[in-house]
C-alpha cells in the first residue's frame, strides 16, 4: 500500500540523490513493508540495549567460575604432587630395604639378592598354607646369580641368574624351587632348623659346608636350608 503526504513522526525525508537508491521529496512515500522493517529494527535495537546488563552479568559470572576452577586445579595439583612425593618416598624405602649375600665358591662367586620384610609381631607359621610358594622375601623376586655351574641334589644348573622360591609342602617339609624363564629347573629338599631367637627381618645366608655350601633362610621362628655343590 502506498501513502503520500507529510512524513509521519519518526520518518526522515531522504535526499533526492541518496545512495540508498530511494527517491524522496518534501513528502514521504513509505510502503507497508518498509514500516514493518523499521519497526523490527527499532525493537531489535531496544532488545540489544536491554540485554547488555544481562550479558555483562553473565560474563562476570563466567570469570568468577573460571577463577574458582583455576584455584581448584592448583589445589589438586598440589595434592597430586604430595601423593607423588609420598609414593616416591615409599618406593625408595621399598627398593632400599633389600639384602644381598655373596659367597666365594668353586673359583667363582655365588650371590643372592632379596627383599627383607619385617615380622612386625606376625606369626610366620600362622601365615603358611600347604602348597604355598613363598618368594623368600618381599616385593621383587629373590634371585640367585652364579658364575660357576652348581649342583643342587642330582640337578645341575649352569652359570647365570635364577629366581628362588620356597614351597611349603606340609609341616616340617619344604622344597627350594630354582627357576629360570618361568620354568622350574630344580626342586631341592630343604632341611628344617631352628633360630636361637626370633629373626625380625628375613635373612638369607650363604656359607660353606664341607666340600659344598648351603643356603639358609630365617624369619621369625622359621629356619630352612638347602645344600649345593660345585658341578
Amino acid at each position: 500500500m502506498q501513502r503520500n503526504g507529510p512524513c509521519p513522526s519518526g520518518d526522515i525525508p531522504q535526499d533526492r540523490h541518496s545512495k540508498s537508491g530511494f527517491h524522496a521529496s518534501t513528502q514521504c512515500s513509505l510502503s507497508s513493508d518498509a514500516i514493518v522493517t523499521q519497526t523490527r529494527l527499532t525493537l531489535a535495537s531496544g532488545l540489544c540495549i536491554a540485554s547488555v546488563p544481562n550479558i555483562m552479568s553473565a560474563l562476570v559470572g563466567m570469570i568468577k567460575t573460571a577463577n574458582k576452577e583455576i584455584v581448584r586445579m592448583k589445589k589438586m595439583g598440589l595434592i597430586v604432587a604430595g601423593f607423588g612425593l609420598a609414593a616416591a618416598a615409599a618406593f625408595a624405602q621399598m627398593v632400599g630395604d633389600r639384602g644381598q649375600e655373596t659367597l666365594d665358591f668353586g673359583g667363582g662367586k655365588v650371590s643372592v639378592e632379596y627383599g627383607r620384610p619385617a615380622l612386625a609381631g606376625r606369626d610366620v607359621k600362622a601365615m603358611l598354607q600347604p602348597g604355598m610358594e613363598w618368594r623368600m622375601g618381599s616385593n621383587a623376586a629373590t634371585t640367585l646369580t652364579t658364575d660357576v655351574d652348581l649342583k643342587f641334589g642330582s640337578t645341575t644348573i649352569g652359570k647365570g641368574k635364577y629366581i628362588l622360591k620356597a614351597k611349603f609342602v606340609e609341616e616340617g617339609k619344604w622344597l627350594l624351587l630354582v627357576g629360570q624363564d618361568d620354568k622350574t629347573v630344580a626342586e631341592v629338599p630343604m632341611t628344617p632348623g631352628s633360630n636361637a631367637s626370633p629373626v625380625e627381618q628375613v635373612t638369607i645366608k650363604l656359607e660353606k659346608q664341607g666340600n659344598g655350601a648351603k643356603l639358609t633362610v630365617a624369619w621369625g621362628s622359621l629356619n630352612v636350608s638347602a645344600s649345593f655343590q660345585k658341578a
